[in-house]
């Protein structure tokens, strides 16, 4: 009884190698394609960076604006 026991412990664990294995390559492959993904999606967007603007708020301050960085830099890359 024992003896059938092991026997089917052994052969029972050939699939789940198997599935282990498959399904690692997956994981893998859907990891790789999200990396690709999200590279894809940041390389269309500029940066932005906070400057003074000439306005003023009502108590004198001077307002803040977003404007797209134009680098050398990026242009290169």
């Amino acid at each position: 009884m024992i003896e059938t026991i092991l026997h089917s412990m052994q052969m029972a664990s050939f699939p789940a190698y198997g599935l282990m294995i498959l399904s690692a390559t997956v994981m893998a492959f859907l990891a790789f394609k999200l990396l690709l993904l999200a590279k894809a999606a940041t390389r269309g967007k500029k940066p932005r960076e906070w400057v003074f603007t000439e306005e003023r708020d009502e108590n004198g301050m001077p307002m803040l604006a977003r404007v797209k960085v134009h680098s050398s830099y990026l242009k290169m890359r």
